[in-house]
């Protein structure tokens, strides 16, 4: 009896060890057959792991806002998680597909184009490989579905346990986002409207220590986007703020964002993404 209740508690630490965790972000949306595949796929390898949608909405072949999204996500989710990202542009060229592990014990698989930069370098990058060994491939690859055809089966044969330099070769330099960082002048904070949210917030580059530093709660202030002048208070919370009023606010991402309290500021302000600003100190 005792050495069945050891061998019932031996399985349950095994199939707990093979379930693991695939994280899986994309720009396929939800009205075609994509994200099916590369689930199935996934599922045809290991049929006890847990999938996790972050995202299928990404606009397609944004490339930042996906990196945006990923480094905001990961932090939350248990060691040996796996990142599979599908938002890939370069599909079908000489770009490479990379397997990311970092410090904190997670895995980013996705392609070489900067997808991975920001999200592998917040977790602490350990090592990076690059996916060369067809053996983990399916044996009819897409020239336009690597997701499907190459990434999935990576990413599942990680939560098996497959150590990752079976996948190929471990290289030193990868592709990163050019991210400005925000500038502090006399009188202004320069700053770069990054993303907008399912909000309507626009996301910039000013951290939550720059912003907190430089600018005072309740206080209004003057920003300026190109000739255009908007009044925007700086406040802790949207609840403090009158409806319709245009605020500056320190998101979730730890980012400022420039919201409009019950709007839609990326709707009614007008403004782009990738539009630089200053803030009047």
């Amino acid at each position: 009896m005792r050495r069945k209740k050891e061998f019932i508690k031996e399985y349950w630490r095994n199939s707990l060890k093979l379930a693991g965790i695939i994280g899986i972000l994309t720009d396929f949306g939800e009205e075609d057959e994509y994200v099916a595949a590369v689930k199935g796929v996934i599922l045809k390898i290991n049929p006890n792991v847990k999938i996790i949608d972050i995202s299928h909405y990404i606009p397609p072949q944004d490339v930042v806002k996906a990196a945006f999204l990923l480094s905001s996500i990961s932090p939350h989710f248990p060691e040996k998680s796996i990142f599979l990202t599908v938002v890939d542009p370069g599909v079908g060229t000489s770009r490479r597909i990379l397997v990311i592990e970092t410090k904190s014990n997670k895995y980013f698989v996705g392609p070489d184009n900067g997808v991975l930069s920001l999200p592998a370098e917040k977790e602490g990058i350990n090592r990076i490989i690059s996916v060369e060994n067809t053996k983990f491939f399916l044996k009819n690859i897409s020239s336009t579905f690597h997701g499907r055809d190459i990434m999935a089966p990576v990413a599942a044969h990680i939560s098996l346990g497959v150590p990752i330099e079976n996948f190929g070769p471990e290289i030193k330099d990868f592709q990163k986002l050019d991210i400005p960082a925000p500038k502090i002048g006399e009188d202004a904070i320069y700053g770069q409207v990054m993303l907008r949210d399912h909000f309507g917030n626009l996301i910039t580059n000013i951290d939550k220590n720059t912003a907190e530093k430089h600018l005072r709660f309740d206080n209004r202030y003057d920003v300026k986007i190109g000739s255009r002048i908007i009044k925007a208070r700086f406040l802790k919370t949207y609840g403090e703020g009158r409806k319709g009023e245009v605020l500056l606010i320190v998101g979730s991402k730890n980012l400022l964002e420039i919201s409009i309290n019950q709007g839609n500021a990326f709707e009614e302000l007008k403004i782009k993404v990738g539009s630089g600003f200053k803030i009047l100190l």
